[in-house]
């Protein structure tokens, strides 16, 4: 009689977990370990899960175990397959249902993201005495979780050029949603609307590209 063989990414699980568990039991195991609420955008597609070894992987999420120091850095599909693995709400309550799961995962990816982004302006603002309230009304709106305008992203991005500070305009996002904001758009200059258009989502790219000035 031939074995059934287990699914290759489980068994790869078990083979990494269980040497850094205290019981030899996965299932177990795996009720050892919760999710650290920390979180990794790499920007690209680089790394792969200490947990299943899936690679191409973005992001990065970190799980510890309870009653040890050792942690992993895995794929979120790994947290949400192993159910056994805890994960917290903002509430300090353990979450069961994978969308609930699923949440707190993006939650967590999403606050992340606006930090990454906000870094460069935290530089600009010690550095640019003239303009600190204009960078800390906008940086509080992004921390907010809202786009910006064309011309107030224009401006911030112009800032951080002339001040030497690096940072990617992918970060940031880009508001299109009144008259307004679409007119200060299709009125910038080329290079002005080469850096917005890396900000823009791929709906708002495919409704703008035959209106920008430089050829997508």
């Amino acid at each position: 009689m031939v074995k059934e063989r287990v699914n290759p990414w489980l068994e790869k699980s078990i083979e990494n977990i269980l040497p850094l568990s205290i019981s030899n039991e996965f299932s177990v195991a795996f009720s050892e370990w919760l999710f650290s609420g920390e979180v990794v955008d790499y920007g690209h597609v680089c790394v792969e899960c200490q947990l299943c070894e899936h690679d191409e992987l973005r992001y990065h999420y970190k799980i510890n175990n309870e009653f040890t120091n050792n942690s992993l850095w895995v794929g979120s599909s790994c947290i949400l397959r192993f159910e056994e693995i805890v994960v917290f709400n903002e509430n300090s309550e353990a979450v069961t249902s994978k969308d609930d799961r699923r949440k707190v995962l993006e939650r967590a990816l999403k606050a992340k993201q606006i930090d990454i982004s906000l870094e460069p302006l935290r530089r600009l603002w010690r550095a640019n005495f003239e303009r600190r309230d204009y960078i800390h009304y906008h940086a509080e709106e992004i921390k907010n979780n809202n786009s910006i305008s064309p011309d107030a992203l224009n401006v911030l991005f112009i800032s951080l050029q002339d001040f030497n500070i690096d940072f990617k305009p992918e970060n940031y996002s880009v508001n299109l949603r009144d008259s307004f904001n679409q007119h200060q758009l299709l009125h910038m200059n080329e290079e002005s609307q080469k850096l917005i258009w890396k900000t823009m989502s791929s709906q708002q790219r495919s409704k703008y590209k035959h209106k920008m000035k430089f050829k997508t």
